[in-house]
């Protein structure tokens, strides 16, 4: 009785300050799955409409179900912290997303879901299907954490406006690492359920032999990449992988200060989108002949390439689509060079400069014009 009255009181006193403990909402029926108590513990802070959780920092919590993250909060300020402090949150379940919150339907993420904020801090996240699996929110951030060996990704944002993922790492995922998307999986619409505005800035990636993306953006304008390192594995498809889907809307893209330290089999750089997309500095050093340094694909309508210095003999840029304009500025003098480009005229690809081409050369050839 003195038990249930104690923990009664710690609830409520975490009610009235907004500040949690999981280790409160643990129950022995739970049998050593933290998903359960992180759950209850989260359905308190939605009941509060705002809260603080600080876990400790010594602990591995182990998860045989999922998550479940604050969902609605239809009261207070709807904005949630989480402080791991170090904490490790880890799961030996496939299936299981070890933190979860995702929309049954595009009304009920405008409606209920887009207001709430999440601020998760230092922690890292091992095994799973995913470590974040977030759905319809504005502002997050998501700050300090590492991730190891998710079967599907490690975080995945889909519709989470003006997302930051900051200071990040990700290790051997299987599939994806850093995703960026619509909530198509769940009727959101390809135009009204976006990513919009997301950064993902001063993340690394070390790449899983055999795995799909280090950074995939689905859907979503104005996301920006910077200050990112890519390397690992050399069996990964793509490092960074960006696609507009159906969207009408997808207008600005940019990968700022990138580090390739690998080689993807397919291109490191993958670009399918309208509008702008700008690539602003990239260092690699390796490649193999005919490597696929930037590939563009159907109706992408204008490259901006700069701040590219070095050239590693065997790359080649590839466009496959006619239409595609191309601006270079301070890039090595052999991406002016036919045989480093590959361009599809049908379905022959040839050694030549795109049609719709133009830039100023580099170093002693600054003041040519191509």
């Amino acid at each position: 009785m003195n038990h249930l009255f104690t923990l009664a009181f710690v609830c409520f006193a975490a009610l009235l300050h907004g500040q949690f403990e999981v280790e409160n909402y643990y129950k022995d029926s739970f049998n050593g799955d933290w998903g359960k108590a992180f759950s209850e513990c989260f359905r308190a802070m939605d009941s509060a409409g705002h809260g603080s959780l600080e876990l400790d920092g010594t602990q591995n919590y182990r998860f045989r179900t999922s998550a479940e993250l604050p969902r609605f909060s239809t009261k207070g300020r709807r904005i949630f912290i989480i402080n791991g402090n170090g904490a490790v949150l880890s799961s030996s379940v496939d299936s299981v997303c070890i933190f979860n919150r995702i929309p049954k339907s595009q009304s009920e993420a405008l409606g209920k879901m887009m207001q709430t904020r999440f601020t998760i801090n230092d922690l890292t996240f091992i095994g799973g299907s995913k470590g974040i699996n977030m759905g319809a929110t504005y502002q997050t951030a998501i700050s300090r954490c590492n991730f190891q060996s998710q079967k599907k990704a490690a975080i995945d944002i889909q519709f989470g406006l003006s997302t930051a993922i900051v200071h990040c790492n990700s290790t051997n995922a299987f599939y994806d690492n850093f995703v960026l998307r619509t909530g198509r999986d769940w009727g959101g619409g390809d135009n009204n359920s976006q990513s919009n505005h997301s950064v993902i800035d001063r993340c690394r990636v070390y790449a899983r032999d055999g795995a799909n993306t280090c950074f995939k953006v689905l859907g979503s304008g104005g996301v920006v990449i910077r200050d990112a390192i890519s390397e690992g594995a050399k069996n990964i498809a793509y490092s960074v992988y960006v696609d507009r889907l159906a969207s009408t809307t997808v207008r600005l893209f940019k990968l700022e200060n990138f580090h390739l330290e690998h080689k993807p089999k397919e291109a490191a750089i993958y670009i399918e989108s309208t509008g702008v997309s700008t690539i602003d500095g990239v260092f690699y050093q390796l490649a193999y002949e005919g490597f696929r340094l930037i590939q563009t694909g159907d109706k992408t309508n204008h490259i901006h390439l700069k701040n590219v210095p070095h050239y590693v003999s065997g790359t080649v840029i590839q466009q496959d689509w006619p239409s595609t304009g191309w601006v270079l500025e301070n890039c090595s003098n052999s991406f002016f060079k036919p045989s480093s480009w590959l361009v599809r005229n049908g379905m022959k690809l040839s050694n030549r400069l795109p049609i719709h081409f133009s830039g100023t050369g580099y170093g002693p050839s600054v003041g040519k014009r191509y």
